[in-house]
């Protein structure tokens, strides 16, 4: 029949949903809950994409569908599989009675608003609207593999058949990685430092639960973990001298390296012909700075820290009337042996001093 796979109708099945704080429970609240939940060795985590949910089911029969969270004005499903062909490929390689779940995601323009002005179309429309861009399918659980129901099967070991179902090749389907303790801490802060939505968490022991998943067992995090920190511009570095980008074609910095001139305009057959010039960075060639230096209190006396990099070329070319300035920053992580891993700026903090921040709460 229609979308069952071993006595079990996947294709009328409810979509789980993930439990979430609600805005009641305050940020330090949930920021050591989440933490407390990920050192425990209870949880494994992946990064989560801001896309819109689609479940993926080929049924005992090989009939494919593309499931969404919601229904049609009548209650119906809609199967939107002939939406996007590039997964029906995908899932004409699946071995009938297989089921996934997914996030349904264009690429570098995440977000659902961007999903459903193409689901929402009409088929041909949809299919124009994905010429350029089509959309991308990213796995993260797996309810159901060859005829196997693993509704009752351990999270953990659900997303075992991830492997196996990498096997199957195709440039529009990614798979989720999962990751626990000290090495989702670090990816949870990278994803976050990088501008990600976040990851979910999962109980290791987790079944698949229809409708809403009790309190914990899954976790949505978004922007509790984030690590944000005080502190101080106190310096500046020397910006990196040689330009290795993309655009030495059409590049306008240049410095002749028997003379120290530096040369604007586009110079790039001078240089390959032979004349002693060299493309420089933007930075170098206006003496900017190339990264600010910054710092906290410790016992009394500012301690460099770090230094803070993808700053606007309005600070990096007037840095000194930033010094003593305070900043909120993230970063990938704090390193236990004291130093932030790929510090982020935030916000400006004119708010604050720098007798507001110090060396021993940040690295407590």
């Amino acid at each position: 029949m229609e979308g069952y796979i071993n006595g079990f109708d996947w294709k009328e099945a409810e979509a789980m949903k993930y439990w979430s704080f609600g805005s009641s429970i305050s940020l330090e609240t949930r920021q050591k809950t989440v933490k407390d939940a990920i050192f425990s060795g209870d949880y494994i985590g992946s990064m989560k994409v801001d896309g819109y949910y689609e479940r993926l089911l080929k049924d005992e029969d090989g009939n494919c569908f593309m499931i969404a969270r919601s229904r049609n004005v009548n209650g119906e499903i809609v199967n939107k599989i002939d939406w996007a062909p590039q997964v029906k490929e995908w899932m004409d390689l699946l071995p009938n009675g297989t089921c996934v779940l997914s996030e349904c995601y264009l690429p570098g323009n995440e977000g659902s608003k961007n999903i459903t002005s193409i689901l929402g179309c009409l088929k041909e429309k949809a299919i124009a609207r994905q010429e350029k861009t089509p959309l991308h399918f990213y796995i993260f659980d797996v309810m159901a593999y060859d005829g196997q129901n693993l509704t009752k099967v351990p999270f953990v070991d659900r997303v075992k058949y991830l492997k196996t179902l990498s096997i199957f090749k195709s440039d529009f389907v990614s798979f989720a990685q999962y990751f626990e303790g000290e090495e989702l801490w670090s990816n949870l802060q990278s994803y976050l430092a990088n501008g990600r939505e976040g990851v979910v968490i999962m109980r290791k022991d987790a079944p698949v639960y229809f409708k809403r998943t009790p309190a914990r067992v899954s976790i949505k995090i978004k922007k509790e973990l984030k690590e944000t920190l005080d502190v101080v511009i106190i310096g500046a570095n020397a910006p990196t001298r040689e330009y290795n980008g993309k655009e030495i074609e059409t590049w306008k910095y240049w410095e002749n390296t028997k003379t120290g001139e530096k040369i604007l305009g586009e110079h790039f057959m001078d240089h390959t012909s032979g004349l002693p010039i060299e493309p420089v960075t933007k930075a170098y060639f206006n003496g900017w700075a190339g990264s600010l230096i910054i710092g906290a209190k410790k016992d009394g006396q500012m301690v460099q820290i770090g230094s803070l990099s993808g700053i606007t070329e309005e600070v990096l070319s007037n840095w000194r009337a930033y010094l003593g300035k305070v900043i909120e920053i993230t970063g990938m992580q704090i390193m236990d042996t004291g130093g932030i891993r790929h510090p982020k700026l935030v916000q400006f903090r004119d708010d604050l001093t720098p007798n507001d921040t110090d060396w021993y709460r940040i690295f407590k």
